[in-house]
């Protein structure tokens, strides 16, 4: 199957803003686009995904409170499960303290594609994508430490 980038880029109208949310997007991005339950719940995930990218530590108040701002209410017990369905693939790996509520990111393996400039974003916010420019940045920051 092709990557949601890939179809994103040969993409028109729905299909196109369907595509650029699940390639770039997070649940902040929902307002200005729709999608059915299937790819909000795949987008849910990749949000947490995007949200704990660089963190060591992230609350479950934090993550809810994040969720909520996209007025997508979840629960603990939702956090947790996302979170297992993601470590079960391979996608991350975790360490959940359900009683002081937090997450710590041992592993986060390359989930997103990176956007390179290809075409216009319709409905995701350019400052909030993963860009090429970013990784190379990243990578160049990492080099200077060695």
């Amino acid at each position: 199957m092709d990557s949601y980038k890939t179809q994103w880029l040969t993409s028109e109208g729905d299909e196109r803003v369907r595509c650029e949310l699940l390639a770039f997007g997070t649940v902040e991005d929902l307002e200005r686009g729709t999608l059915n339950a299937q790819d909000r719940n795949v987008l849910v995930k990749l949000s947490i995904l995007n949200y704990v990218y660089g963190k060591q530590v992230v609350t479950f108040d934090a993550l809810l409170k994040n969720y909520a701002q996209a007025g997508i209410e979840l629960t603990d017990n939702d956090i947790e499960m996302i979170l297992l369905e993601l470590c079960n693939h391979g996608i991350m790996d975790v360490s959940i303290d359900s009683v002081a509520r937090e997450v710590k990111v041992l592993q986060l393996s390359r989930y997103r594609d990176v956007y390179c400039g290809e075409r216009e974003l319709l409905v995701v916010n350019p400052t909030k994508v993963i860009t090429n420019i970013e990784i190379i940045d990243t990578l160049q920051a990492y080099s200077d430490k060695l």
